[in-house]
């Protein structure tokens, strides 16, 4: 699926480089979910952006599917963390999912059912009327998420999708987002700044970290699937996790001092 090799993120100010990530290299295999982490401003949007084909790697190489990543990928698709400023307004719900269909050839009716199919899947298919304003910002991160299954990619980047929900809403966003991605084979590469939601959600953990920034390992989740909110995060196996990670991420940060 994913494989990312040598790759430096690197800017220039006053005629000089600094480097943000150096030497960055880890595999996504297909229908894998593998969160990231690290501190704040080490990198993690950054990275992701190059693997959706937005922004271009200083040197290195991001291959989806034996491809280098050079544009967008019709095979992947990202759902940010500001879901209010990445849906249109003027657009109806439905019609926010219709647009994720844009390149599909199908008929129209053939897109509305499917984009339908997808609002049902999210709990918004009573809302399809509505207007993104109109919902709440849980809603509108479930419309995001419709928007992005919609497009048919293969992959889904998420960075931060629920970072600004509150905690049972957001409980309630990573259950379905474990069974969107159990249901439709997808793979997931999901950023966040919060370690039990990384190990709730993931197969595995990337840790970020250092100055410049690399990875520091990649954690192993052994945890059965599937998932519970209060079963899993009561498993000593879980707590185990949380230490490592949280050990790595003190380690990466006292690197950048």
């Amino acid at each position: 699926m994913f494989s990312i090799r040598s790759m430096q993120i690197a800017f220039i100010k006053n005629n000089r480089t600094s480097f943000i990530m150096e030497d960055v290299n880890f595999d996504v295999p297909q229908g894998h979910f593998l969160s990231i982490v690290g501190p704040s401003g080490c990198g993690k949007t950054s990275l992701l952006r190059c693997m959706a084909g937005l922004d271009q790697p200083s040197s290195g190489s991001i291959r989806f599917n034996n491809t280098q990543i050079t544009s967008p990928s019709q095979g992947v698709t990202m759902v940010f963390q500001d879901y209010g400023n990445s849906l249109f307004p003027w657009k109806t719900v439905l019609g926010n999912v219709l647009f994720g269909m844009n390149r599909s050839t199908a008929t129209k009716q053939q897109k509305i059912a499917t984009a339908m199919g997808h609002l049902a899947s999210v709990g918004l298919a009573s809302h399809s009327r509505h207007h993104p304003w109109e919902l709440s910002g849980g809603m509108q991160q479930r419309l995001a998420i419709a928007r992005a299954l919609a497009s048919g990619a293969e992959c889904l980047l998420m960075d931060e999708p629920f970072a600004s929900l509150d905690a049972q809403t957001r409980a309630d966003l990573e259950d379905l987002l474990l069974r969107i991605w159990a249901d439709g084979e997808r793979t997931v590469v999901f950023v966040t700044h919060d370690v039990d939601e990384a190990i709730y959600l993931s197969d595995s953990i990337l840790v970020l970290g250092g100055s410049p920034t690399t990875v520091q390992r990649t954690v192993e989740n052994t945890l059965a699937r599937p998932r519970h909110q209060l079963e899993t995060r009561a498993n000593p196996l879980f707590s185990d996790l949380r230490t490592t990670i949280h050990g790595l991420l003190v380690s990466g940060t006292s690197q950048c001092a």
